[in-house]
């Protein structure tokens, strides 16, 4: 979303400017108009903003986890200088993201010393559990 103010891009959801602080506008869910953000319908649909759109089916799909953890980073981070495992961590985990993204995989979250990964969501593939074993062997 682009801001009225500033001219900066925005990510989508946010409701004020990440730049200036300013308001941005209001998309409408269903038909994605961009509305004033003290708009109440939207400009697009006429339908009231702010109400929940309809649901997409629920789908049931297999997805294989890939969870990693750097052994001994208990003991480690209680000795090391913060910096520095800071710096352990953020190398770690643009190594193990990058190997779970490019076996096709998506990062779920980061738990402090560890990386959820998944393979089969929200992209499938017919060999989710393979390329998971594969990005296991690379990391």
């Amino acid at each position: 979303m682009r801001c009225s103010a500033c001219g900066t891009d925005n990510d989508d959801g946010r409701r004020f400017c990440g730049e200036c602080g300013g308001r941005l506008p209001l998309a409408c869910a269903d038909c994605g108009f961009a509305n004033a953000a003290e708009a109440r319908f939207g400009g697009g649909c006429g339908r009231r903003l702010g109400e929940a759109a309809a649901q997409p089916a629920a789908e049931r799909r297999q997805v294989t986890v890939l969870f990693a953890d750097l052994a001994g980073y208990t003991r480690l981070s209680s000795r090391a200088d913060p910096e520095q495992v800071q710096a352990l961590l953020d190398r770690f985990f643009d190594r193990i993201d990058g190997q779970i993204v490019a076996h096709g995989g998506s990062v779920n979250q980061h738990l402090g010393d560890a990386v959820l990964g998944l393979f089969g969501a929200p992209v499938a593939h017919d060999d989710d559990p393979r390329r998971a074993v594969q990005a296991a062997l690379a990391i």
